[in-house]
């Protein structure tokens, strides 16, 4: 009769143990990364954790429940960091794998307690930092102060002060200066107080003649020196304001020689959130150059020898429903230039005033539809004109999306002036922007994954301003660069595809390809031209994240040519013949090495042959040389 009694209790204890065992290990169901908490052996909840993808630094966030469970569903494949905090205990990073969204994982993290901060607590807030980029830990701090406790007092403040420094050396014999050392450096720097956050980016380039005996190509004893430095500071005050103030200075050659080339720009820019849907900005910039802009003797008339401008900008976004967008704003830009170079040119170039006027705005029609608008008017010198412009956004589905988009240009009171001109780098005709006379742009677009997708761009256009398209945004590249002028068709392809190729190696590749012109125009020497333009801008990109190590490969193409406009049966000239492979090799240290900050090298190799205006020798000997720039750098970020 005894053992009836008994064995209650042990199917109560065995019920318990089971139940016990399930809260300990609950392994998920479905696609997904469960997980659990535990601080000295117990449960914690309302714990952070966060899952840090290392391709696309990318951050997805849970809170434990009361037995310190949380879970991801539907992870994508990657090299995850899952990191754990709560105030009162040192942090905690797991490194994740997962080889397809589609698999199972369970995952425990085991926090410490924090007893002090004479013990080995600020040796693991160190590792933290090394091991997590200064972007998560500033995401990780505000986590932290609202969690309370005294983790605070147990370790440093999370990223209040984080930054990054590289030093460069190497030897550069570029097209218009020979061989030469090259010394350098780059600074960034973020931090917080209280609720003011601030920014600093700088970096400084020194060219100088190779000395003799220096055993690199080239050797030219004409080579000069140089220098290109900016600075960029950045204040955000909570939510709402923003400010951004930048500078730079570029010389190559004495500021004394006629002949040498500068450039100096310094701006500011403010931008204020106002309630939850209206944003205003206004930017101001001052830009003076001298033999910047023109490629020697050679080049569009209008076209400074020097020139100083103003340029100033304001705008006006607002959100009037859950489907209505608005913005209005205007560009004002004053340009005044010098010739004293150009044969063409005995005095001051005053190439005018415009002052740009536009409202667009963006209306969804349905979930799957975006229908956008606007109008610009242009004023300059007294000629007027409008450009409407539409488009329309389909989303095709869960993830392909198709656009298009098209504006047209018309003159209200005769042309434009055609010695104005702009500036701009490749990459940021993407978009239809203020030069043309009309632009068509279809994309398709699909997006898969996590950070994964494939896009096609096809754009027709035709340019009512002349333009500078530089291809390189180092200041002694600047003959890297092609002159499109008023009337030249410029139809262009756009790819890029982004893939995960394997489950810790993300590629990234892109490649511009635009060929036309028909644009006429006179040169310095009062000669009318046709113009015609070609390019072609390939890269590939790729990360990978076991090793930490980064491969970036790019191959440019730049042709210009122009031939008699009245003449077809003329001889055409070759301006620009140009092709530049570049290959850059990243390797972070601290894959290899147990360091406490993050050490990283990079060698920057580019081969570049052909010719251009200005380039000191155009033999056809000088254009088969191979010119060589070879740079080496060390990056330390804390």
């Amino acid at each position: 009769m005894s053992s009836a009694p008994r064995s209650v209790p042990l199917l109560l204890i065995s019920a318990f143990v089971l139940t016990t065992a399930a809260i300990a290990a609950p392994v998920p169901t479905v696609a997904g990364v469960a997980g659990r908490v535990v601080g000295d052996s117990s449960p914690l909840a309302s714990a952070k954790v966060y899952a840090y993808e290392l391709a696309d630094l990318s951050l997805r966030k849970a809170v434990t429940d009361r037995e310190g469970r949380f879970r991801f569903d539907h992870l994508p494949a990657g090299l995850y960091k899952i990191i754990a905090i709560k105030g009162g205990f040192s942090p905690a990073i797991v490194l994740l794998t997962r080889a397809a969204a589609e698999a199972t994982q369970f995952v425990e993290v085991e926090l410490t307690l924090a007893r002090g901060a004479n013990d080995s607590t600020a040796d693991n807030f160190w590792k933290l930092r090394s091991e997590v980029p200064p972007d998560v830990l500033r995401d990780l701090r505000s986590a932290a102060a609202t969690q309370g406790g005294n983790a605070t007092e147990a370790a440093p403040s999370l990223a209040s002060l984080a930054g990054q420094v590289q030093v460069i050396n190497g030897s550069d014999q570029g097209l218009d200066f020979g061989n030469a050392l090259v010394q350098g450096g780059k600074v960034g720097v973020e931090g917080q107080v209280h609720d003011l956050k601030v920014g600093l980016q700088g970096h400084f380039l020194r060219l100088a003649s190779a000395p003799a005996g220096f055993s690199g190509v080239g050797g030219d004893p004409a080579a000069r020196s140089g220098a290109a430095q900016a600075v960029k500071v950045k204040l955000e005050s909570g939510n709402s304001d923003q400010i951004k103030v930048t500078g730079l200075s570029d010389r190559l050659g004495p500021a004394s020689d006629r002949s040498a080339i500068g450039f100096e720009h310094y701006g500011v820019d403010w931008s204020r959130t106002i309630g939850d849907g209206g944003q205003s900005n206004l930017s101001a910039q001052y830009t003076s150059e001298q033999n910047f802009y023109r490629q020697g003797s050679w080049g569009p008339v209008g076209i400074p020898d020097s020139s100083r401008s103003w340029r100033i900008a304001g705008s006006y976004t607002n959100s009037l429903s859950d489907i209505t967008t608005v913005q209005a704003g205007f560009r004002f830009r004053s340009r005044q230039g010098d010739g004293f170079a150009s044969a063409a040119s005995t005095g001051p170039i005053t190439t005018g005033q415009r002052l740009d006027l536009f409202g667009r705005g963006g209306y969804r029609v349905q979930p799957a539809m975006l229908v956008e608008y606007g109008l610009f008017s242009t004023l300059a010198d007294g000629s007027v004109s409008l450009t409407p412009r539409g488009g329309v956004v389909l989303q095709l589905g869960d993830h392909w999306k198709a656009a298009t988009s098209a504006s047209l240009r018309v003159s209200a009171s005769g042309a434009l002036n055609r010695g104005d001109f702009f500036t701009a780098f490749y990459n940021e005709l993407n978009n239809c922007g203020e030069a043309e006379t009309y632009c068509y742009k279809v994309m398709l677009s699909r997006a898969w994954g996590h950070g994964e997708q494939v896009s096609l761009a096809a754009l027709d256009r035709k340019f009512a301003d002349t333009l500078r398209l530089y291809f390189s945004q180092n200041f002694f590249d600047r003959l890297e660069s092609l002159y499109v002028v008023r009337g030249d068709n410029l139809p262009e392809l756009k790819f890029s595809f982004t893939s995960r190729i394997a489950p810790s190696v993300l590629a990234k590749f892109e490649s511009n390809v635009a060929a036309g012109g028909g644009g006429v125009f006179y040169s310095g020497d009062q000669q009318a031209y046709e113009n015609q333009i070609r390019y072609l801008v390939t890269s590939i990109d790729t990360h990978f994240e076991k090793t930490s190590t980064g491969v970036f490969i790019a191959f440019h193409r730049l042709e210009q040519g122009l031939s008699p406009a009245w003449d077809h049966a003329a001889p055409g000239t070759e301006q620009t013949d140009l092709e530049r492979v570049q290959v850059v090799l990243t390797q972070g240290l601290d894959a290899l090495l147990d360091v406490a900050s993050r050490w990283a090298v990079e060698f920057n190799l580019e081969l570049s042959r052909g010719t251009a205006p200005g380039v000191p020798n155009t033999t056809l000997a000088a254009r088969d040389d191979i010119r060589r720039k070879l740079t080496g750098g060390l990056t330390v970020s804390f």
